[in-house]
């Protein structure tokens, strides 16, 4: 039922009743009698004018109670509509990181030395990828430019869906920090590496699905 308030054709469904309702209110009056006439030789029988204007009163507050009802309803449909659009902006930024972290892990797979490390970040999340420097410093600079945004997406993110995102966005947060900027260590960097791709793949199967659901507009 809320969802068929909220739906296109409930204000055109309102005003057609209102349309129904005003026709059945003329017909019933005609049913009665009740005409609009002039005849001079008649003489004007006032207690009939004040029914029908008392009757007419009764039936305008009653079209105008449901008009500015279905007005009101109309107004709450189209604002729950843009605010609909608005989450649906921000899902999607948050969809489109958690894609570009997946792309990150593909690209990974084979690496591990901090440099292309780096470089995979870089393209993974710039758009157009292209690397600037190729020196530790340059891409140190880089990988500053872009890491902070993806954190306060995937930070964000965790409260714009309705199914339940902990223990998932953060290890990926943590995993990205600890690559993006990993020290010399190849056993470390290994490690980080696999506590990453287990993050992504826990996200892939348990909660993407899910959260590519929830982008829908039509729910």
């Amino acid at each position: 039922m809320k969802r068929f308030i909220k739906g296109r054709w409930f204000p055109l469904i309102a005003a057609t009743a209102i349309l129904v309702l005003v026709a059945g209110i003329v017909l019933t009056m005609m049913l009665f009698g009740w005409r609009f006439t002039y005849a001079q030789e008649l003489e004007i029988c006032w207690d009939a004018v004040s029914a029908v204007a008392a009757w007419t009163g009764v039936a305008i507050s009653a079209i105008a109670a449901i008009a500015s009802f279905t007005a009101v309803l109309s107004a709450i449909h189209i604002s729950d509509k843009q605010n609909r659009i608005s989450l649906f902006e921000k899902r999607f930024s948050a969809y489109q990181i958690l894609c570009q972290c997946v792309i990150f892990s593909d690209r990974i797979s084979g690496v591990q030395d901090k440099i292309n490390f780096k470089i995979c970040f870089i393209n993974s999340f710039s758009y157009p990828s292209t690397i600037e420097d190729c020196s530790l410093l340059g891409l140190n600079r880089q990988v500053g430019m872009y890491f902070p945004e993806v954190c306060r997406t995937l930070e964000a993110a965790m409260f714009l869906f309705d199914c339940n995102t902990d223990g998932y966005f953060q290890p990926i947060i943590e995993g990205l920090k600890n690559l993006a900027y990993s020290g010399d260590n190849i056993a470390v960097i290994c490690l980080n590496k696999e506590k990453y791709l287990a993050a992504i793949n826990k996200m892939k199967k348990e909660i993407l699905p899910l959260i590519e659901e929830e982008l829908s507009l039509q729910k």
